[in-house]
């Protein structure tokens, strides 16, 4: 049987004699519907999604088109499902007007220009559709004025409706969540209040460590239970984790002191030097709370929304409990902008910690011509650490520390060369002759 490509009227010669049923093509379509462009109540021959986007145009936005938006999602799935051949007859609703939009420059120096703080979703940020857009505090906008959202050719442009207001749903913290948790579920904000128990850390804990070893009066480590809440490090700085499993105590024979394992509910962020230098309490939960509902909190985010704030979940001192089920503890942060010179060589997502960090200053020590022993004195071993390298000046036959980054140093004299044989010996760093073609 023939295969008719256009509209119009064939002859076609058929054969009276019987014969079996022919089977006919189905890979050739016709759709009807709305379009961003294109001739219209006029069939067209298409027959690729790349050929559909040169007549027609992309995507429609449900803004825009509402209902109405379907057609370019229609053949996209036609191709892919081994379509060949569709004809597209684009129709108007007969009020249609041509379309129209401002035209906007690109602004210059002095542009009013501020930054995107909640994810703003599809089809939200009006009255009749929240929630509404979030940015960071800036002066100038008001009613009316029209606003650039995003940049490109993916930009959108809106008009700002009603006088910006404060906003009353965001809640920064000061390390990011650990886990995502719905919306509707419960926050609460506690004053920092903690129990009387002194506990200290025992073992170094590096970024990322789920256990962590806690010394203590042994009456005190007895009272250590799985699902407390503890503090780890000083207030301001600290992180908040609930113990998720408490192992048996061990006894320090003849000090009175007991040491305990504990595992956490998520890992540490920071790190932490064991000894007895960093401060562990637990966290009472007793007091009175202010509560309020999420509307969004993402894990590794270092702010949450919630429905309204109250006047409350701004005190940089009181502490919050996330969630419900699965819950985690913040202390409140604060929201700040930073510049910083130069700019950033690579991108890092929303949630990175930035930490205030200071140069280790250059140190020299001195030690004798021939001499293939240095001895550090008191107060120079610190910061060194096992792995860094001591280069000599020729000029003046010192030795430099080349590092400049802090580092804790846990073990006093510890040093070591890059290439061979430096050993660390109660302060002393030594290293025998070299061999045939070593080099100091």
């Amino acid at each position: 049987m023939p295969e008719y490509l256009a509209p119009g009227v064939y002859v076609e010669e058929v054969d009276t004699g019987a014969k079996p049923i022919e089977g006919v093509s189905t890979s050739t379509a016709g759709l009807v519907g709305v379009t961003e462009r294109g001739p219209e109540n006029v069939p067209v021959l298409i027959t690729g999604v790349g050929e559909f986007t040169r007549w027609y145009g992309g995507l429609l936005r449900l803004s825009d088109y509402e209902d109405h938006r379907f057609l370019p999602h229609a053949v996209e799935g036609f191709f892919t499902n081994g379509g060949k051949r569709v004809f597209i007859t684009r129709v108007l609703d007969a009020a249609a007007t041509r379309a129209a939009s401002p035209l906007f420059d690109r602004g210059g120096a002095a542009s009013i220009s501020s930054t995107l703080v909640r994810p703003a979703g599809e089809s939200t940020g009006s009255a009749v559709s929240p929630p509404s857009l979030v940015i960071l505090a800036v002066a100038g906008l008001g009613n009316g004025d029209w606003i650039r959202i995003g940049d490109g050719s993916t930009a959108e442009y809106r008009q700002v409706d009603g006088a910006p207001a404060v906003e009353t749903v965001l809640v920064p913290v000061h390390l990011p969540l650990a886990r995502s948790h719905a919306a509707g579920e419960n926050v609460s904000r506690f004053a920092r209040a903690v129990f009387g128990q002194a506990y200290t850390l025992e073992e170094d804990a590096d970024p990322g460590s789920v256990w962590i070893v806690a010394r203590g009066v042994t009456a005190d480590i007895a009272v250590m239970a799985q699902d407390d809440w503890i503090e780890i490090g000083d207030p301001l700085q600290a992180e908040y984790r609930q113990v998720v499993e408490r192992l048996p105590a061990v006894p320090d024979g003849g000090t009175g002191d007991s040491t305990v394992r504990l595992r956490l509910d998520a890992p540490l962020v920071l790190g932490y030097a064991g000894g007895g230098s960093v401060a562990i309490s637990r966290v009472d939960l007793t007091g009175a709370h202010v509560d309020a509902a999420i509307e969004t909190a993402t894990s590794g985010s270092g702010v949450f929304y919630v429905d309204d704030r109250q006047g409350d979940f701004d005190d940089r001192t009181a502490l919050v409990v996330i969630g419900d089920d699965d819950q985690e503890m913040r202390r409140i942060g604060e929201l700040t902008e930073l510049d910083i010179s130069p700019p950033m060589d690579d991108e890092y997502p929303v949630g990175t910690l930035v930490e205030a960090v200071e140069p280790a200053p250059n140190r020299t020590v001195s030690a004798g011509s021939t001499t293939t022993e240095l001895t550090l004195q008191a107060g120079e071993t610190e910061g060194l650490v096992v792995g860094e390298r001591i280069v000599p000046r020729a000029a003046r036959r010192s030795f430099r520390s080349t590092s400049t980054r802090p580092r804790r140093s846990r073990q006093a004299g510890a040093c070591s060369r890059s290439t061979t044989g430096w050993a660390s010996r109660r302060g002393r760093c030594s290293r025998s002759a070299p061999g045939p073609g070593a080099s100091w």
